[in-house]
């Protein structure tokens, strides 16, 4: 408990209210949260509030009975605002709750699909405050729960509710179907060869099973991360009324994460970290994932006969329409949310970007001086721009300068990069930051859309003063 502070105003849970600051992404078309990923390191609620600009959402965490109810309100707030994202002040409902969390939670399942097993303690380190906080909200409105348990038996009930009228998040439930369109962008023959199939396989397609393997990897592997960690944190076997052994109920889970406070027991951690190795070295070939999954192994011949029985599937569930353009698919688990020593890439068609650095202090004067070096193939520095020399040659790059925001205790520096003038010799840029006294953060821009963004916590620095924020790498 004595480590439940707030890396910023170092208070504890007792004095404040902590949470974790979340940022998301929104989906252009659909207006709605594709992603919403939270940061490990603990924030108070009065932090939030004095770097509302770096931080635009804010959850608070369970950590006693006590401590939800005095976030209750912020929390409502925060469910409403990822609800509906495109609403300003949005109305609570009890009903978001199950639309926000499984979003949460699948969020932190991406990142480890996608991005492998570097990022498996981030993962389940953000994955067990969430799952209580949802648990913790289910208790709060029992009716929920029987909603959400309501929706999954009508779900699998019959082929008529697994539709987007029956279940309008219908990709969060669904494996194959939904997975057509990433099989199409892999191989947009393979689904127009199968539009015009009018004949059940007779034999195993070892090629078309390779494809929908390498396409569905994420997809799976995001399946298979939410089975392992209900089942090992599950696992431990009690006792029911009639003496028979049952596995763990959700509160026993919540309890257990309570005594631990929010953390996985160190022998289930093992586990699961055991699990996830396995995930990720054996899910090339489907008869893993079907034991990972914990269903009956389908033969080579029946997964063939699936895949082919998902593409009609998919057209009548208006996934892909016989005129879909594959290509034109987004390409999926990218996050604009970047962990330490993780990467971004930038449209071709980018011609000028921005990077903001932002620092923030507590006490003290307000300090920040941010630099970006030009730098050839050889990692030869060749210019470089600062907040005393703000131009670099060929007038490439311009350097805001020192912007205060007094009020905010926030300094901030932008450097504007036009890329068709930067010098050929150039390779890299890179960003540095020095002399803050918390955590500094860093955004790229095109234009006004953010791109992606890094905050550095405080642990990742301990008393260093000066940091490489990020550097911008191209292919001439």
């Amino acid at each position: 408990m004595r480590d439940l502070r707030c890396w910023y105003t170092r208070v504890s849970f007792t004095e404040d209210v902590l949470g974790l600051p979340v940022e998301i992404t929104v989906n252009p078309r659909t207006k709605k949260v594709d992603y919403a990923m939270p940061t490990i390191a603990f924030l108070s609620r009065t932090a939030f509030r004095d770097l509302k600009r770096a931080f635009t959402h804010w959850m608070p965490l369970y950590l006693s009975e006590v401590h939800l109810d005095r976030g209750l309100g912020d929390l409502k707030a925060f469910i409403a605002a990822l609800a509906d994202p495109a609403v300003v002040n949005p109305t609570f409902s009890a009903g978001m709750t199950n639309d926000v969390f499984p979003k949460l939670l699948n969020t932190c399942a991406v990142l480890l699909a996608d991005r492998g097993m570097h990022a498996s303690d981030a993962a389940i380190e953000l994955y067990m405050p969430l799952h209580r906080v949802w648990v913790a909200c289910l208790s709060r409105f029992p009716k929920k729960q029987t909603n959400v348990e309501q929706r999954l038996a009508r779900f699998m009930s019959s082929e008529e509710h697994r539709t987007k009228s029956g279940a309008p998040a219908l990709g969060e439930l669904e494996t194959m179907h939904r997975n057509v369109l990433w099989i199409g962008k892999a191989n947009p023959a393979l689904i127009k060869g199968l539009h015009k199939q009018q004949y059940v396989a007779q034999a195993p397609n070892d090629d078309q099973l390779k494809t929908a393997d390498t396409a569905t990897t994420v997809s799976r592997r995001l399946l298979a991360f939410h089975v392992l960690f209900l089942k090992e944190h599950r696992g431990q076997l009690t006792v029911n009324s009639r003496g028979a052994p049952a596995a763990r109920s959700v509160a026993e889970m919540a309890l257990t994460a309570d005594v631990l406070s929010g953390k996985l027991p160190t022998r289930v951690m093992a586990l699961v970290q055991t699990g996830i190795r396995a995930n990720l070295d054996e899910m090339q070939h489907w008869g893993a994932w079907y034991q990972r999954m914990h269903m009956t192994v389908l033969s080579r011949l029946a997964t063939t006969r699936w895949i082919h029985g998902a593409v009609p599937a998919s057209l009548r569930k208006g996934y892909h329409s016989r005129h879909t353009d594959f290509g034109k698919i987004q390409v999926r688990g990218v996050s604009k949310i970047l962990l330490r020593g993780e990467t971004y890439s930038v449209a071709p068609t980018a011609r000028q970007i921005a990077v903001k650095e932002t620092w923030s202090r507590t006490h003290g004067s307000l300090c920040l001086d941010s630099s970006v070096m030009e730098v050839d193939a050889d990692g030869t520095a060749r210019d470089h721009v600062t907040s005393s020399h703000r131009t670099s040659r060929n007038g490439a790059i311009t350097h805001s300068g020192d912007m205060f925001e007094h009020a905010r205790n926030e300094g901030l520096h932008r450097m504007t990069i036009d890329l068709d003038k930067l010098p050929a010799d150039v390779q890299h840029l890179a960003f540095i930051m020095s002399a803050w006294s918390s955590a500094p953060y860093i955004r790229l821009m095109d234009g006004a859309q953010e791109l992606c963004t890094n905050t550095f916590a405080e642990t990742a620095v301990g008393a260093h003063k000066s940091a490489m924020m990020a550097v911008l790498s191209w292919q001439k």
